[in-house]
């Protein structure tokens, strides 16, 4: 192969044309108007690229301004300071929600109700005074589109009563998780 084959990135390459006896490279036979074009689309390329990551850099601030917007407000009910500690670490690991406030009692968190408008309830079952049972049925009253969520150390059988007082389930104190807390807020979240 001569040397004249060798393009300009050190590459041989085979001829593309033959001009008077000559071997040309496929650049070479493109001639300039060719190759202006195709430097052309290559920043055509790049400028779409760019614009492209652009609107997905947009697209992703957007998103998160839209979620940390629509975080749903949760006061925790227990009468457990422990509880009430691990409840605020579960909140505050959970991108979608939002700790606005903590009662230690069903009559406390019925008087923070108003000023609080919490959109998510986690509430113990068991309580000295007002239990959660009770405690439910009176914010699915004052406020029906609060989720209320019933936590109990067992949370067996209690499902049924929990339905009743307004709650949409209930679960385990031990082993909850951040995860756990999300999916039930955007499965029971209302519209809008």
């Amino acid at each position: 192969m001569d040397t004249d084959d060798v393009g300009l990135t050190g590459r041989s390459e085979p001829p593309a044309a033959e001009v008077a006896g000559e071997d040309l490279t496929a650049k070479e036979a493109a001639g300039p108007a060719t190759r202006r074009r195709a430097r052309g689309a290559g920043r055509d390329a790049e400028a779409l690229k760019a614009q492209a990551e652009h609107q997905v850099r947009r697209a992703r601030r957007n998103l998160a301004a839209a979620r940390k917007s629509r975080r749903a407000r949760v006061l925790v009910v227990d009468d457990s300071p422990v509880f009430l500690d691990v409840a605020r670490s579960l909140v505050s690991a959970a991108p979608s929600l939002r700790l606005v406030g903590v009662a230690a009692s069903g009559e406390e968190a019925l008087e923070l109700l108003p000023a609080l408008k919490p959109d998510f309830v986690l509430l113990d079952y068991r309580m000295p005074g007002m239990d959660g049972l009770e405690t439910a049925r009176v914010i699915n009253e004052e406020r029906p589109e609060a989720v209320v969520v019933l936590v109990s150390a067992e949370a067996e059988g209690l499902e049924s009563a929990a339905g009743k007082a307004g709650a949409v389930g209930v679960l385990r104190k031990y082993g909850l998780e951040p995860e756990t807390l999300e999916a039930l807020w955007s499965q029971h979240m209302p519209d809008g």
